[in-house]
């Protein structure tokens, strides 16, 4: 017995010493990075907040770095998670604007359709980059950038585990009646199927909770989410990980657990809400909004455990951000909360209140527990701070820094952007320096602003630095390329919409008749072929078709009902088949739609399926 121990006591130490010596690979640390939805940069406790509760996010603070200086990539949501997956910024990125692609149908009436504007295969994310770096990665939570069956699913744009709202719509309801896991449908129990859009019934008594109770169900999403998150550090902690988790919370609708509600109701003088700014109505739309802040708080405390318990906490980088500015509808009070921390602007503005955001990294023994910094970064700066922690290959093409020398204490190190640019809806805005530049479209004039000296942006001083301005409008054409999906110009815009538009009009009305999903597709033009088009097909088996389904007479209905002018030299009516075109706001759509038939032998022979063919564009 005495024999054997020295030789396992040299074994172990043989052991020790080979994961010391200097050329052992240290282990990879594990990525967490957790994107709240809506939240301001004055809704944490360590960013000023008085009313609302975040006592786990200041926590993080206080163990890491906070940042008051850092940018979303966007004033709205899908843009925003593009450019932080991507690594670039909206005159680059793919994904521009929040697209609900409405040549599909009633897509926000019409619960079968699902999904956003997809990212296009094989795009280069911080997922696949982390996947090749030898990383398993999971996203849970509002994806926003494609839909089921589509390019965009997570599940083929670098992320092997994926659960949560594939599309932004459904991420307006808490109580969803599913999610979606690894592109299989997940059911939530005790959840009805109710729309996110409603007004309070004017009969209903707006201060009774029984009035309330059909805007929710038995399974909130976010609590799911959270056990999703757990689960999954709980299951991956023997190797490296990228957990990244877009929370839709605190987006509206205003819905959360009534055991939330009661830690603030009676805080705040609250009227209810009755519906009338979009959403659901809420009783107490303020004690809400603090409690879905507070709730998402202690969920990320509860991953932040589960880090703990499994060991690998000290070896873990956890990033807290937001994807843009406070919101102003649905019920919501950014100004009861100095949402924005004093700043000019909200959600869908170019303004610092729209796109500053918090930034909170904890990184034990690389970063110094309680720093502040003001180093001005970007979502785009994600892709190369998670390379360069991850030992990963950097993106060939990106807009963004590596933060990694701010982060860990060596600033002299840390470049600086020479520009931060965006767009947005028409809109333009740059930072250079002191100097930040932001017209509402590119017909407008431009504002100027100092942000050191007026970091609100109270005070246009354009017409006392014309040669600033006229820098700075350079730097902004030149720091986008064109996108055909995204034009800036917002005439363009308009008509690529109102053809889409036409689309839907006659997806929505074929979908209604024969229950099946046509196939669209849009070409929105560009050089060569200026005018946008889009196109709706679908052939159908006649025995899967409803009976007496005329998808001529509906589509004819819905164009009529919605105001539209028919051609009528070019109707026509063939055996079994209609022919007919309508016209409005220079948008012309032709359609070709029935069940055909020939005739064989005297008689009229069906061929068995029904058709539709269409296609609109414009006519100026």
């Amino acid at each position: 017995m005495s024999f054997h121990r020295p030789i396992l006591s040299i074994a172990l130490l043989g052991l020790g010493l080979a994961a010391c010596h200097p050329d052992a690979a240290p282990p990879k640390p594990n990525i967490v990075l957790i994107v709240a939805d809506d939240l301001g940069y004055g809704e944490l406790g360590s960013y000023g907040q008085q009313r609302i509760r975040t006592p786990t996010l200041d926590r993080l603070a206080d163990e890491g770095m906070r940042f008051t200086r850092h940018y979303s990539g966007s004033p709205v949501c899908a843009p925003s998670r593009a450019t932080l997956l991507t690594g670039l910024h909206t005159g680059h990125a793919v994904v521009r604007d929040n697209d609900e692609m409405t040549e599909r149908g009633d897509v926000w009436g019409d619960t079968l359709i699902e999904g956003n504007h997809p990212l296009p295969p094989e795009t280069y994310t911080i997922g696949r980059m982390l996947q090749d770096a030898g990383y398993v990665t999971a996203a849970i939570g509002k994806w926003g950038l494609g839909g089921p069956g589509d390019s965009g699913e997570p599940n083929l744009q670098g992320f092997d585990h994926w659960y949560g709202y594939m599309c932004q719509r459904e991420a307006h309801n808490y109580y969803p009646t599913h999610l979606w896991r690894n592109g299989t449908r997940e059911t939530l129990p005790g959840n009805p199927p109710f729309r996110a859009h409603q007004r309070l019934p004017a009969e209903a008594d707006p201060d009774d909770p029984a009035s309330y109770a059909k805007y929710r169900g038995e399974t909130y999403a976010m609590d799911v989410m959270m056990e999703g998150a757990v689960a999954f550090v709980q299951e991956h902690s023997e190797q490296p990980f990228f957990l990244y988790l877009p929370f839709p919370v605190p987006h509206v609708a205003l819905q959360v657990p009534d055991e939330s509600v009661a830690d603030y109701e009676g805080q705040f003088a609250d009227a209810p809400y009755p519906g009338d700014r979009g959403y659901l109505p809420n009783r107490t739309p303020r004690a809400a909004y603090a409690a879905m802040i507070t709730r998402m708080d202690e969920g990320i405390g509860d991953i932040l455990r589960a880090l703990d318990d499994v060991g690998v906490a000290e070896n873990t980088v956890v990033i807290f951000t937001s994807d843009n500015g406070p919101t102003f509808n649905g019920g919501t009070d950014s100004e009861f909360f100095s949402s924005t921390g004093g700043l000019r602007g909200l959600k869908t503005m170019l303004y610092e209140g729209g796109i500053r955001v918090p930034l909170i990294v904890r990184w034990p023994g690389r970063v110094a527990p309680g720093a502040i910094s003001d180093h001005v970064s970007a979502f785009w700066d994600f892709m190369p701070t998670l390379a360069d922690i991850a030992g990963a290959a950097r993106p060939l093409q990106t807009d963004g820094l590596s933060m990694v020398p701010v982060l860990t204490g060596d600033a002299a190190a840390q470049s600086i952007h020479e520009r931060l640019y965006w767009e947005y809806h028409g809109g333009q805005a740059l930072v250079s320096g002191q100097w930040k530049a932001v017209r509402s479209d590119t017909e407008a004039p431009v504002e100027l602003y100092d942000l050191t000296a007026d970091p609100t942006e109270s005070t246009d001083v354009s017409a006392s630095h014309p040669d600033v301005v006229e820098r700075l409008l350079g730097e902004m054409d030149s720091a986008r390329t064109p996108s055909a999906f995204f034009p800036l110009d917002r005439t363009k815009a308009a008509r690529l919409g109102r053809v889409r538009r036409a689309c839907g009009l006659i997806s929505a009305s074929a979908r209604e008749v024969l229950g099946a999903a046509p196939e669209t597709g849009v070409d929105p033009g560009g050089p060569g072929a200026p005018d946008p088009t889009c196109t709706v097909a679908l052939r159908q088996d006649a025995d899967g078709a409803p009976a007496g389904a005329e998808p001529s007479r509906a589509i004819r209905e819905a164009f009529d009902a919605a105001g539209w002018e028919e051609d009528l030299g070019v109707a026509a009516d063939g055996a079994g088949t209609t022919a007919f075109a309508y016209s409005q706001e220079n948008v012309r759509c032709e359609v070709s739609a029935g069940r055909p038939a020939s005739l064989v032998d005297g008689e009229i022979v069906a061929d068995g399926t029904v058709y539709l063919e269409a296609g609109c564009h414009t006519s100026d």
